[in-house]
């Protein structure tokens, strides 16, 4: 098959197409300086323990909101396999993505850590892994026990980044 003219212009608008899209979608995650830095497995200090906080608070949020979405969606459709798949190949490797940043700021900052007693936060991104897998078998086997662990599980870890945020806030302030 050879490329003509005429077979040229579609495939060049596509790809520009395609292009402009993964432009405009990656221009849309824009974060601030500050939030940027914070991804660089910062050295902790009392000037951005919160904003650090903050943003593993959004990020726990976040990642565990995509796969609260997809597992509704999913089950929903009755679809367990359409579940176990974006699991396996997109939401795990976004966790393991967000596992191994805050990974490395622990093993930077575990003095600070230990001394402003954040271990909690990190502790919640070790159990992420096993909301997935809760929640997994929950669909796949229509494990009800499992999916309210699943659920308790995400209920229980966003008290412990709230009242983590909350204690370094009234630190700050305080």
């Amino acid at each position: 098959m050879t490329l003509t003219f005429s077979r040229t212009i579609p495939l060049l608008r596509n790809t520009f197409m395609i292009l402009l899209t993964l432009f405009l979608v990656s221009a849309c995650k824009q974060e601030t300086p500050e939030e940027k830095a914070m991804r660089m497995a910062p050295t902790l200090t009392e000037q951005n323990v919160r904003k650090f906080v903050s943003i593993a608070g959004k990020d726990y949020d976040n990642i565990l909101g995509q796969l609260e979405t997809a597992y509704d969606k999913f089950k929903a459709e009755d679809d367990s396999l359409g579940f176990i798949g974006y699991r396996n190949t997109q939401w795990t490797w976004e966790y393991i993505e967000l596992k191994r940043h805050y990974a490395a700021v622990l093993e930077k900052n575990r003095k600070f850590v230990a001394s402003h007693s954040l271990q909690p936060v990190f502790d919640e991104y070790e159990g992420i892994l096993n909301i997935g897998l809760d929640l997994k078998h929950a669909l796949s086997e229509g494990n009800k026990r499992r999916e309210r662990r699943a659920f308790e599980s995400i209920r229980r870890g966003k008290i412990v980044m709230a009242k983590t945020l909350l204690k370094v806030s009234q630190a700050k302030t305080g």
